[in-house]
This record gives C-alpha cells, sequence and structure tokens, in this order.
C-alpha cells in the first residue's frame, strides 16, 4: 500500500537528518507533514517501555477525567472528515479519527449515521499551503449528501452503554429529513 510505503520510508530517515527535513517541511508551508517527520522514527527499547509507561499515566488520568465530570459516554464526530476520496488517505497521513483514541485506550466505542452533509456545509477551511489542509479541503469539496455519523465511546467493559446510547441516537436521527437512506443491496 502506498500509504504504509510512504510512512516507511519517512520514518526509516535518520533521526539528526530529520529534524532537518521537518524544518524544511515546516519552512515550504507543510507544517503537519513537519510534525509527523519529528515523531516517526526508530526508537530505542527504553524508549518504547517510557512510551508504554507515559501510556498506562494518561489512561489513569483519562478515567479520572471521567470520574471528575460523572460521565457514563462520551459523543463525538467519528472522524474530522465526511468520507474521503479514494487514493487521498496517501496524502492523509495523520487523517484526524477520534476512534485512534479509544482504540489507543481500550474503550469500547461505535458509530451510528446521523444524517448528510448539507448543501454549502461542505467546508470553511481557510487557503493553505499545507498539503494535507488543501486535500482535506478538496475531500470536503462537493461532500454534500455523504452520510456522517455520530461515535460513542464508554468506559471499559461498558460496551452496554455504547450500544443504548447509540440505539437511542439511531432512534432520534431516523426521524429527520436527511437521516441517509438504506444502502443499495
Amino acid at each position: 500500500m502506498p500509504q504504509i510505503r510512504s510512512v516507511l520510508q519517512g520514518s526509516s530517515i535518520p533521526r539528526p537528518l530529520r529534524r532537518f527535513v521537518a524544518a524544511i517541511m515546516q519552512t515550504s508551508g507543510q507544517a503537519r507533514l513537519s510534525r509527523l517527520a519529528q515523531q516517526t522514527g526508530a526508537r530505542s527499547a527504553e524508549s518504547y517501555w517510557k512510551l508504554i509507561e507515559d501510556l498506562g499515566t494518561y489512561r489513569v488520568r483519562f478515567r479520572n477525567a471521567l470520574d471528575s465530570g460523572r460521565f457514563d459516554a462520551i459523543i463525538c464526530p467519528p472522524t474530522s472528515l465526511p468520507a474521503v476520496l479514494h487514493g487521498s488517505t496517501i496524502t492523509l497521513l495523520d487523517f484526524d479519527s477520534y476512534a485512534r483514541l479509544y482504540n489507543l485506550l481500550g474503550m469500547p466505542a461505535g458509530t451510528v449515521a446521523a444524517g448528510c452533509v448539507r448543501a454549502g456545509e461542505e467546508s470553511d477551511r481557510a487557503p493553505s499551503r499545507d498539503r494535507m489542509e488543501r486535500t482535506a479541503a478538496e475531500v470536503e469539496k462537493g461532500s454534500a449528501g455523504l452520510p456522517v455519523g455520530v461515535q460513542v465511546a464508554a468506559r471499559h467493559w461498558r460496551e452496554d452503554i455504547v450500544l443504548a446510547v447509540m440505539s437511542e441516537l439511531e432512534t432520534h436521527f431516523r426521524t429527520q429529513a436527511d437521516y441517509p437512506g438504506q444502502p443499495p443491496i
């Protein structure tokens, strides 16, 4: 896959050279790609275990935030874009999917259809030199009519809450005029 090949090629750049490449990317207006270039690459075993430790710490902080807010579930968009164009994910390397967070944390989550992108709602992105931002704007252009969804996540081992909230949301959204019709068979 071209997406995986480009990530592997980029991650094989030696760390000192990576900083230089990232600086050039930043200067040329490729802020998101520059950030990815700085964050990827080979790491030591010690660095790996530090990431695992940091993940454990973050999971505890996240759970504590749920506790202090008395949240049983989180409702959010599934992604930052509507359905992407075929082949566009090669440029959208950091395609913003909220599912990444719940996968990382090991939390149950699911998505339900909520409606469709309406005419005039396709995009409000400012023009940018950043290739990823331009690709995202291209994906959004002409997206009227594409389905959008709502993602539900809950605490560990609470799939029942995810399913119950998704059921209630689907019941509500089905009554809306722009609810996506049945997929073709």
